[in-house]
C-alpha cells in the first residue's frame, strides 16, 4: 500500500519508465537477497520487493494509460492482462515443476539476474518515448497517430470506426452501420 502512495510523487520526479525501471531493479536485489538463508535478511529484503513491485505496477498501469490511444484503451488493456497472467500462470508452473530438481538458490538466482537484466535496459531506455510532440500518439511511418485531436491513419485520413447496431434485421442478416470520427484522448 505504500508502494501505491508513494509512486505519483515518484513518477512526477522521475517518469513512469524511471519507475518501473527502479522497481524491477529493486525487486531483482531483494530476490538476489534471498539467496542467502537468513530471516533477518528476508524480513528486510520482502517488505522492501513488496514497495517496489507496488510502485513498478502502479507506474507501468499509469504508462499504459497515458501512451494508449483512448479508442483503443479496452483492448489494449485487455492483451495486456492477457499477456500478464499467462507469463504469471506459466512461471508458477515451470517454478513447481522446477522446484523439486532444481535449488531454489538456483532458481532465485536466475530470477534476479532476469530481473536485474530487464530493470537494467528499461533504465537505459527510460527516456525513449513515443515519437511525436506532447499529445500525439503513434509512430512515424504509416501507423496510426493522434495530431490537432483527431486520430489520423496513413496518408492523413481522419480514422473512422464503422459501428455496427443490433437493430438490423436478423431474418437478412443486415445491420446498420455508422460511421464516427474517433476522437483523441485528452493528455490531461
Amino acid at each position: 500500500m505504500v508502494g501505491a502512495v508513494v509512486a505519483p510523487r515518484i513518477m512526477h520526479r522521475l517518469g513512469e519508465v524511471a519507475v518501473v525501471a527502479v522497481g524491477i531493479l529493486a525487486f531483482g536485489i531483494c530476490i538476489g537477497l534471498l539467496i542467502y538463508p537468513s530471516t533477518a535478511l528476508a524480513l528486510v529484503a520482502m517488505p522492501i520487493a513488496g514497495l517496489a513491485n507496488t510502485a513498478a505496477f502502479v507506474s507501468f498501469n499509469t504508462l499504459l494509460q497515458r501512451r494508449t490511444p483512448g479508442p483503443i484503451m479496452g483492448r489494449v488493456s485487455a492483451a495486456t492482462d492477457m499477456v500478464i497472467g499467462t507469463a504469471q500462470t506459466l512461471s508458477m508452473a515451470a517454478g513447481a515443476s522446477l522446484i523439486a530438481i532444481v535449488n531454489y538458490k538456483i532458481m532465485f538466482a536466475v530470477i534476479a539476474a532476469a530481473l536485474l537484466t530487464n530493470g537494467g535496459v528499461l533504465w537505459h531506455r527510460r527516456g525513449v518515448g513515443p515519437v511525436g510532440a506532447p499529445g500525439e500518439v503513434g509512430v512515424a511511418g504509416g501507423e496510426v497517430g493522434v495530431a490537432g485531436g483527431e486520430v489520423m491513419m496513413p496518408g492523413g485520413e481522419p480514422a473512422v470506426i464503422e459501428v455496427g447496431n443490433s437493430y438490423g434485421s436478423a431474418a437478412t442478416g443486415t445491420t446498420a452501420t455508422t460511421a464516427m470520427p474517433v476522437a483523441a484522448a485528452s493528455a490531461d
